[in-house]
């Protein structure tokens, strides 16, 4: 196997990660259109609700 590496994310603030390679590959149930080793991001409000958008805006 191959040594871990760091990725850099495209955005900042917090977020969860709701489905990813980490549970299951492939992670959405397909191979198909790139997706076996998608991770879906949702943003986190200050409160800690997940929130739609940008999540340092509520």
């Amino acid at each position: 196997m191959d040594d871990p590496f760091d990725l850099a994310y495209p955005f900042t603030g917090r977020w969860l990660v709701q489905n990813s390679p980490a549970d299951r590959v492939p992670s959405h149930g397909t191979e198909l259109f790139a997706s076996a080793y998608a991770i879906d991001f949702v943003p986190v409000a200050a409160n800690g609700r997940t929130a739609p958008g940008d999540a340092g805006a509520r």
